[in-house]
Order: structure tokens, then sequence, then C-alpha cells
């Protein structure tokens, strides 16, 4: 077994637990809130615009427990237009990361990430 940590190439609705410093994450893209596809996007905006290597690190674990579906989750998957309505936006946001743009973040948010960087 590999005694170090080693790199893993990154692939579309690649979805592992990541530890990084913030200054070298980019925002979430605030249109995919709730249930479903942020974490993807995120991962991928890491990925296509931030050249983040990922690495799997040796001798380290994270546990997550079993647990219900959220109210989120239910009522996304409750209605099968929604469902479609997720997958459109997605795609849209990969589209968009493909061609280098940013993900969409309110003013606030930008405003907090600003002060964040300047600490």
């Amino acid at each position: 077994p590999p005694t170090a940590a080693y790199p893993v190439e990154f692939t579309g609705h690649f979805e592992p637990y990541v530890v990084a410093a913030t200054r070298h994450v980019p925002a979430y893209d605030e249109r995919l809130r709730g249930y479903g596809m942020n974490k993807v996007a995120h991962l991928q905006a890491m990925h296509v615009l931030r050249k983040t290597p990922f690495k799997v690190l040796v001798d380290q674990f994270v546990v997550a427990r079993e647990h219900e579906r959220s109210a989120a989750f239910n009522a996304l998957h409750a209605n099968a237009d929604s469902v479609d309505e997720l997958q459109g936006l997605f795609s849209k946001v990969a589209e968009e990361l493909s061609r280098g743009v940013a993900p969409t973040v309110h003013a606030s948010t930008r405003a907090m990430l600003g002060a964040m960087a300047r600490e």
C-alpha cells in the first residue's frame, strides 16, 4: 500500500471530501442552493478554474454517518420537472466553468470573500 499522498485524476461528478485552505477554493455557485449538484459543481470549479490537484491522503479517513434524506432532497425528487430543471442549471454552470466563467455569487458574498482575502 502507498505510504505517501498520491494524485488522483478529476472526473465528472467527482465528490470527494476535501481539505484545503479557503484562499485556494472558489466560492460555491449560489444558483445551486438546496439539494443537488452544488458539491459536484464546486469541485469542478476547483479543478477547472484553480487547477487544484486532488490527492489521496494515506492513513487519513473521514467517517460519514448515515442519515435520513433531507427535506430539500425529498422536495426536489417529488417533482420530475424539478430534477430536470436542476440538471439543466448544472449543465449551464458546467458549460460556464469550461469557458473560465467564475461561479455566480451575490454581491454580499463577494464582499465577504474580499474581506477574508485581505485578512
